[in-house]
């Protein structure tokens, strides 16, 4: 099994009451809560997040909300 580095681009596309809109540069769009984007953060800002990825890897919108929540938490730090 290979394991590579993916990096991949969200755009914050909007604000739906206590969450956001992102879109990633493959066209999912995924809800994140409120408190989880990074103060100062913009409207059509992007962000770039780095994920370990291998073959067997599930790219549901999901797993990708998991692991970007993860990146925007220690951008925050």
């Amino acid at each position: 099994m290979s394991i590579a580095k993916e990096t991949v681009e969200f755009t914050l596309l909007a604000r739906q009451g206590r969450q956001f809109v992102l879109r990633s540069n493959d066209g999912q769009e995924l809800s994140v809560p409120i408190h989880c984007i990074p103060k100062g953060m913009r409207l059509g800002q992007t962000v770039l997040a780095e994920f370990m990825t291998s073959e067997t890897r599930d790219h549901s919108r999901q797993t990708l909300a998991v692991e970007l929540l993860n990146q925007l938490l220690k951008v925050d730090k």
